[in-house]
């Protein structure tokens, strides 16, 4: 049977971000997968994370018995649906806050898997940002203090991961060599996918009605004020920290800014800060905030301000009053934020998109470049090996690694549109072959669903 074929004996449950992750995006995004997959797999369940979280324990109940009466035989968490239902079975407590019901930091391993452990399935794990990820939700997820650090954090990540019933993929070749290296997993154990295009966006014209906007350069995403780092503390090693990783990912555009951070940590641990070793809650708490926030909102500004065009900004819905406040200043146009499934007419309007990579990713980069592609726009992006690896060639014509080198091939490419709408065309055909979401989680669900598959059995033709 094909990956394009409907499958009537997969049973598959699907679960589904609460409503205020990430500004409601993740579970709009979600549910536009499910849509996408509903064609292929008609026998869908949706395991709504807003139960396990908020809900009644006879609310919860009821939704975990209606699920095993559906009888699943494969499982399915989207990224960013609920980690902590994925790592943590739901425990007797009450707190109020979204971060204090996603973990349970006080128990000293991971309480089990709802999935895994209580329908008996296998679990398939596309990740998001496993380096910052896992150890949000299997060490703990508020910022920790350096004097309130604890120890014990490796083998909180290898209980909570390397478990027979998950599947793990990863969108980063990097943080999977970070994971062997710290021996948290078993080389291996997890698999590299590069993240594909939504199929909404195959679905939009890929010319705009009424001619390309080619003064102004869009950009799709969130900037973030560092407020959070306050929650450390007037800590002077994090200060030192966040300068030395800020400072060299915006000098050197090309540099990891985890493997930045894991240098000055080294260093300073080597010094007798203890707690910035790999083993301590305080280094993975500090790499995650400092990276996610601090870092990103710098190293996008600086190539903000590099453009000679001004820039139109759609989303800023993780922190609108930043945003807000750079609008003001004159930083870029403020757009407001869309639907994702209203974004594909955007994308092709515009004759040059730009992405700026989270910097969490180091080697690997999210859906906005494909996502764009598919719906016949251009995004440049600064250079990333996975998703070179898996285009060949072509990604050069739209990777950039310096200021010069993106001012250059975008100049190129405005005196040459025909080879601008080449590029769009020849990526767009490689997306709606096997770069798209559909023909990924298909290949991956069929695999798992198999009667002889052994758990751990990973099929190699599902990565990208």
């Amino acid at each position: 049977m094909g990956s394009s074929e409907q499958n009537d004996s997969i049973r598959l449950i699907i679960s589904i971000p609460p409503r205020e992750y990430f500004g409601g995006n993740d579970r709009q995004n979600a549910l536009s997968i499910v849509q996408s997959l509903q064609p292929f797999f008609p026998k869908i369940f949706l395991f709504d994370c807003d139960t396990y979280l908020y809900s009644s324990d006879a609310d919860f109940s009821a939704q975990l018995n209606a699920a095993k009466k559906f009888r699943p035989n494969v499982g399915l968490a989207l990224p960013n649906s609920c980690y902590g239902m994925i790592l943590d079975k739901r425990a007797s407590c009450h707190k109020k806050t979204l971060r204090d019901r996603l973990t349970f930091p006080w128990h000293a391993t991971p309480l089990g898997n709802v999935f895994a452990d209580e329908l008996g399935i296998p679990l398939i794990l596309p990740w998001d940002h496993l380096i910052t990820h896992a150890a949000q939700f299997l060490i703990g997820y508020p910022p920790v203090e350096r004097a309130k650090s604890r120890s014990g954090c490796l083998d909180k990540l290898k209980q909570g991961l390397n478990a027979d019933h998950f599947v793990h993929y990863v969108p980063d070749s990097g943080h999977i060599k970070v994971f062997e290296r710290l021996g948290i997993c078993e080389r291996g154990f997890l698999d590299r996918y590069v993240v594909p295009a939504h199929n909404v966006f195959l679905e939009a014209s890929t010319q705009p009605p009424d001619g390309l906007i080619t003064d102004r350069i869009l950009f799709a995403g969130n900037l973030n004020s560092s407020k959070v780092m306050s929650e450390f503390g007037n800590d002077p090693v994090v200060e030192d920290v966040t300068n030395y990783v800020t400072d060299i990912k915006c000098r050197d555009w090309q540099t990891s800014a985890w493997n930045a951070f894991e240098k000055v940590a080294s260093q300073k641990a080597a010094a007798g800060i203890a707690e910035l070793q790999p083993d301590h809650s305080f280094f993975w708490s500090l790499g995650r905030e400092l990276i996610t926030n601090v870092v990103t909102t710098a190293f996008r500004m600086t190539v903000f301000k590099s453009l000679g065009s001004p820039i139109d900004f759609y989303g800023g819905f993780s922190d609108p009053n930043f945003v807000a406040e750079l609008d003001r200043i004159g930083l870029f146009r403020s757009m407001g934020s869309v639907p994702l499934e209203s974004l594909g007419s955007i994308y092709s309007r515009y004759q040059f998109s730009i992405d700026i990579t989270h910097t969490p990713f180091m080697e690997g980069s999210n859906a906005k470049v494909l996502d764009c592609f598919a719906a016949g726009g251009f995004m440049f992006l600064d250079r990333k090996g996975d998703l070179r690896e898996a285009l060949g060639e072509i990604a050069e014509e739209f990777m950039y690694r310096d200021a010069e080198e993106l001012t250059s091939k975008m100049d190129a490419l405005r005196r040459s549109p025909a080879r601008r709408l080449e590029i769009i065309q020849t990526v767009r055909e490689r997306i709606s072959q096997d770069l798209n979401l559909v023909a990924l989680l298909s290949k991956t669900i069929r695999q798992a669903a198999r009667p002889d598959r052994g758990f751990g059995e990973i099929d190699r033709e599902v990565i990208a």
